[in-house]
């Protein structure tokens, strides 16, 4: 126990050792008071035989020292008083009924001030025993005689049951006293000391402070004096007016301050005061009414010196109008824009005038891109780092879809005037620069290919006329049977197909112009699908799916004719004997949470043009050069390599972007996603993502091999508020299945996996959970997927490109049964 705690504690004894001597009266035994950490705090010992008992274990211990007493363990009347009483009734927070060593009963109550227990407080009752046998151990025990100890017992005065019961509830009142004392002990020196700390903040503040009362000063501290140059004498008992320059400055405050106080109870403004010697200084009062019901008596106030801060803000807006001059005259568009909030926080006259207004506290996206969301160019990550400090320089150029001008942006984060981190961006306007630009890298390209075509079109393809001519009129004349007759024909083809890449090669070279046009995708697929059947064989199925309602596109329908013939040959040239193209069409929209994981992707609404084929598909290597010109895996004589690359261009020249899934003996589809087109020119109102009803019971095992596909669709499932137990192997799968006790709602599993494909995993699962529901993905269109045999047809799947919407069957046990049952 501390110093002062023992003190209160003692000053509480004071007034409780009255009563003790009462009750013990009452008992006529012994009675003590511990700290909360042992101390012997008082004692009283009325009974002669409680006095004896105690003297001779204190005997016992051979040392009058009472530390060494302690450690001994002999002093035996300690031991039961504190040890096994006092210390348990501390320790458990209520009274405590004991046998004593000494042969009587103790009992124990803690002691408690407010809520905390500060120490306890015992007694001794009950009769000392009288029979020989446990006198003779009591005797053996103290080193005491038995005649003295009978004649201790004999001469004991018994109490009634009922004095006890007094005592104890004596002894309980007089714990509640003893605490009482202590906690209003507490509370006074709380409050002198709390009283301390007011009069040394006052004394000692960096602020000015005092108080008035109807506007008089009638208290300052001493840093108050310090600012105006008074004393604490010529300040006490005269009107505040005294501080002011003018009768306009005080009433102001007066007025203002008030007004303040009476709607929010408490006023602070900037005002004047004039010093002692007449220097004029720049001041932030606050006050304080002392009471809020009675302003009569009296107002607080601190008082801060602000000159210096104010001279600083009037330099700072000096050199702020010095740097806005320089900004509004350069040639080049500024603004600054908050990073969080993507509010417009500043913009030059040039960005000004280019953007058709003042758009201050728009939203940058919107304002400067037309977008209903942030932009998939902005460099707001790049420009500080983990902790929000600035990283240098961002440089960066496009077209602005505003002003449909091309500028070259320097972006870079800096602090604001109060203090938050934003993105500051100089533009300079390079349209000019980049048609000189486009201008002479068309005529180096134009030179090279004017080369090219000179060369190879007019030599090369005169060169190919006399073979291909003297080549005919030679097959004309020789016998069929003739063995030169089959050199000649391979001499033929080898020239078709030369004049073939010839023309190739021009097409893609040529900066072809193009006439768009609105159009709906099913009209212009079905008007050339005779066209395509020819072109494929009779020998493998072309199926056509055209999609319902499709969102119309703008684009030239040659272009179109060109993807598919392009996509088709390839397919039908992927296929080795017989097989299955599908051609498809449909309307999907991505938001910016799918896109944010899948890099390629841009948010809007597009018109998605598939097509797929059940042929030898392609490895990831060859997936990664495949829109390059001139790249190609066929053999000799069987591909040009400009296929694939015209078809990236085509689409990349209407604003859309291409999706391939192949997976080796697996074939292949590509999807392409072409903007919708939007007659109307007003900006698009912002889309939001349906929301998933959130059930939260459903247990779905989720098996993919792919990780970021298994990543993102156990993110997208989770958020939906599904369980989900991922496998990234058939194997893991199956243990999990295996291991798992609960129930399994649902199998989602790949359909072409490593180990076992996903209707052979379904089976094994099965096994171990009978009423298990299954749902197949893949990123082939269910025709590959049948044609392949790996699924039967009518067998329910969803494609692996999964978004939220896709996830409308899952919300309910009953939609799941119906579209996943098998």
């Amino acid at each position: 126990m501390s110093g002062d705690v023992h003190v209160r504690f003692c000053e509480g004894l004071r007034g409780w050792f009255p009563r003790a001597t009462r009750h013990l009266e009452l008992i006529g035994t012994s009675s003590a008071i511990y700290e909360l950490n042992g101390d012997y705090a008082f004692g009283i010992f009325a009974s002669g035989w409680c006095q004896m008992m105690d003297r001779a274990s204190r005997k016992l211990c051979d040392t009058g020292d009472n530390v060494k007493a302690l450690k001994s363990g002999r002093w035996l009347c300690h031991e039961s008083c504190w040890t096994d009483c006092s210390q348990k009734a501390i320790e458990k927070c209520e009274p405590v009924d004991i046998a004593c060593n000494g042969g009587i009963r103790l009992y124990a109550v803690p002691i408690f001030a407010g809520k905390n227990v500060i120490g306890s407080i015992n007694f001794g009752y009950g009769d000392p025993p009288k029979d020989p046998q446990k006198l003779n151990i009591l005797a053996d025990l103290y080193h005491l005689k038995y005649d003295d100890l009978f004649r201790g017992a004999k001469t004991y005065d018994s109490r009634p049951p009922y004095i006890i019961e007094m005592a104890k509830k004596r002894l309980k009142t007089t714990a509640k006293l003893i605490g009482s004392m202590v906690e209003s002990t507490q509370a006074m020196e709380a409050l002198r000391e709390n009283e301390n700390q007011i009069s040394s903040i006052f004394r000692s503040a960096p602020v000015g402070i005092g108080s008035v009362v109807n506007r008089v000063l009638n208290k300052v501290n001493d840093r108050l004096c310090e600012m105006t140059g008074y004393g604490e004498s010529e300040l006490i008992g005269q009107s505040a007016r005294k501080l002011y320059p003018s009768d306009k400055d005080f009433e102001f405050v007066g007025q203002e301050k008030y007004a303040q106080i009476a709607d929010h109870g408490t006023g602070t403004v900037e005002t004047r005061w004039r010093k002692k010697d007449g220097t004029i200084m720049d001041v932030l009062l606050s006050s304080t009414p002392v009471d809020l019901q009675d302003q009569s008596k009296g107002v607080t106030f601190t008082s801060l010196d602000i000159t210096d801060r104010k001279q600083a803000e009037k330099e700072l807006n000096h050199a702020h109008e010095k740097i806005l001059t320089i900004l509004e005259s350069i040639d080049a568009t500024v603004y600054v824009a908050d990073m969080d909030t993507s509010e417009i926080l500043f913009m030059n006259k040039r960005m000004i005038n280019d953007f058709g207004g003042d758009k201050t506290g728009d939203i940058c996206y919107s304002a400067f891109r037309n977008n209903s969301e942030p932009c998939e160019c902005c460099t707001n990550k790049q420009l500080v780092d983990e902790d929000g400090n600035p990283t240098g320089v961002r440089v960066w150029d496009d077209k602005n879809p505003v002003t449909g001008r091309y500028y070259i942006n320097y972006d870079r984060a800096i602090e604001w005037t109060d203090g938050r981190v934003v993105r500051m961006q100089i533009a300079t306007d390079i349209t000019d620069l980049k048609k000189m630009e486009s201008q002479l890298l068309q005529a180096h390209k134009m030179e090279s290919v004017g080369r090219l075509a000179g060369g190879v079109a007019h030599d090369f393809n005169n060169m190919l006329n006399i073979i291909l001519g003297n080549t005919e009129m030679a097959i004309e004349d020789i016998a069929p049977d003739d063995p030169v007759h089959g050199n000649l024909g391979e001499i033929l083809s080898a020239a078709k197909r030369s004049a073939d890449i010839t023309r190739q090669l021009l097409a893609f070279s040529r900066k072809q112009t193009i006439a768009p046009k609105v159009l709906n995708l099913n009209d212009t697929i079905e008007s050339m699908f005779r066209m395509l059947r020819r072109l494929i064989g009779e020998d493998i199925d072309l199926v056509w799916r055209p999609g319902a309602n499709i969102r119309q596109v703008r684009m030239d329908p040659s272009q179109i004719d060109q993807i598919l013939a392009n996509l088709c040959v390839n397919a039908r040239d992927a296929i080795a004997y017989v097989g299955k193209i599908t051609i498809e069409t449909g309307n999907t929209t991505f938001d910016s949470a799918y896109c944010e994981t899948h890099q390629g992707f841009k948010t809007g609404d597009f018109v998605l043009l598939a097509v797929s084929d059940d042929g030898c598909g392609m490895d990831k290597d060859t997936m990664k050069n495949m829109f390059e010109p001139f790249y190609t895996t066929k053999g000799v004589g069987k591909g040009t390599g400009l296929g694939l690359a015209t078809v990236y261009g085509i689409v990349k020249q209407n604003e859309g972007f291409i999706n391939v899934y192949s997976e080796p003996d697996q074939g292949t589809t590509f999807r392409i996603y072409l903007p919708q087109y939007r007659a109307d020119t007003k900006k698009p109102e912002k889309k939001t993502a349906d929301k998933i009803d959130m059930d939260g019971n459903e247990t779905i095992l989720l098996v993919e091999d792919e990780p970021s596909i298994l990543r993102m669709t156990r993110m997208m499932l989770e958020r939906s508020g599904y369980k989900i137990l991922a496998a990234s192997t058939p194997g893991e799968a199956v243990s999990i299945a295996r291991e798992h006790t609960d129930k399994i709602h649902l199998l989602m599993t790949d359909v072409v996996m490593p180990e076992m494909n996903g209707r052979d995993l379904a089976k094994k699962i099965l096994s171990l959970h009978p009423n298990l529901k299954r749902l197949f993905m893949s990123g082939y269109t269910a025709n590959v997927i049948a044609h392949h045999g790996v699924l039967d047809e009518g067998v329910n799947f969803i494609q692996k490109r999964v978004q939220f919407n896709n996830l409308d069957f899952l919300k309910n046990r009953e939609m799941a049964s119906i579209f996943i049952l098998i």
